[in-house]
C-alpha cells in the first residue's frame, strides 16, 4: 500500500515537472513570437521608410532630369541669341561680296516705313524674323536692284528654321518687294537639311563658312 502510494506520488510530481517545463516552453515560445512580431513590425517599418526613400530619390532624379533638360534648353537659346547678335552686328561677313553688296540690316525707322500702310498680319508675321536687311544681288528680276531679306538665325539648322524663313519671305513678297529667305547658322546642317533649302530656294550661310547654298529670290 505504501509503495503503490510511494509510486503515485512520484508519477505526480514528474507530472508536475513536466507541466511546468511544458509551461516554461510554451512562455519561451510566447516571447519569440513576440520578438518576431516585433522584429518583424521593424522590417515593415523599414521597407515603408525604404520605400518613401526611394520615392523621393525619383522624384530627386526627376527634378534634376527637368533642370538640366532646362538648363540644355536655356544653353542652345543662349546660343542662338549670342549668333543672332554676331550677325545683326557683321551681316556682311555672313555674305560675301560677290554674292551681295551693300548687305545691311533694316532699322527700327526703316522697318517702321516698309510696313506702313500694310496688313498689320503682314507685319506681325514678318517681324518675327530674326532680322530683316537690304542687299543688291544679281539674277531672278532683281537686276542688282535693292532686295529684302528675311533672315532666321539658328544654331542649329533644322526645317523649323527654313519653313520660318521661307513662309516670312513669302508675306513680305507679298507687298510687292522681292525677298530673299535666308537661313543662317553655327555649323553644317546634315544632308537633308542643305537638299531641302536648295529645294526651296534658302540662302543657308555660316559663321565661318559663308555662303553654302545659295538661294532664290521670292517675288
Amino acid at each position: 500500500m505504501e509503495e503503490s502510494k510511494l509510486k503515485s506520488e512520484q508519477r505526480q510530481a514528474k507530472l508536475e515537472e513536466s507541466y511546468l517545463r511544458l509551461e516554461s516552453a510554451v512562455e519561451r515560445l510566447i516571447e519569440g513570437q513576440a520578438r518576431l512580431e516585433e522584429r518583424q513590425a521593424k522590417l515593415e517599418d523599414g521597407l515603408i521608410k525604404l520605400g518613401e526613400s526611394q520615392l523621393r530619390l525619383e522624384q530627386t532624379m526627376n527634378t534634376l532630369a527637368i533642370s538640366q533638360s532646362k538648363l540644355e534648353i536655356d544653353n542652345s537659346y543662349l546660343k542662338g541669341k549670342l549668333l543672332e547678335l554676331t550677325f545683326k552686328a557683321q551681316p556682311k561677313r555672313w555674305i560675301r561680296k560677290s554674292y551681295a553688296s551693300k548687305v545691311s540690316i533694316m532699322s527700327e525707322e526703316e522697318l517702321d516705313n516698309l510696313f506702313e500702310g500694310t496688313a498689320p498680319a503682314v507685319e506681325d508675321e514678318v517681324r518675327l524674323s530674326d532680322a530683316i536687311l537690304t542687299m543688291s544681288v544679281a539674277g531672278d528680276n532683281s537686276d542688282k536692284n535693292l532686295v529684302l531679306g528675311v533672315v532666321e538665325v539658328s544654331f542649329t539648322l533644322d526645317e523649323y528654321d527654313l519653313d520660318c524663313a521661307y513662309r516670312r519671305a513669302t508675306v513680305l513678297a507679298s507687298v510687292g518687294s522681292p525677298v530673299m529667305p535666308i537661313v543662317a547658322g553655327k555649323s553644317k546642317p546634315k544632308t537633308r537639311i542643305l537638299e531641302l533649302a536648295q529645294s526651296m530656294g534658302i540662302l543657308l550661310t555660316l559663321e565661318d563658312e559663308g555662303i553654302i547654298v545659295e538661294g532664290r529670290l521670292v517675288a
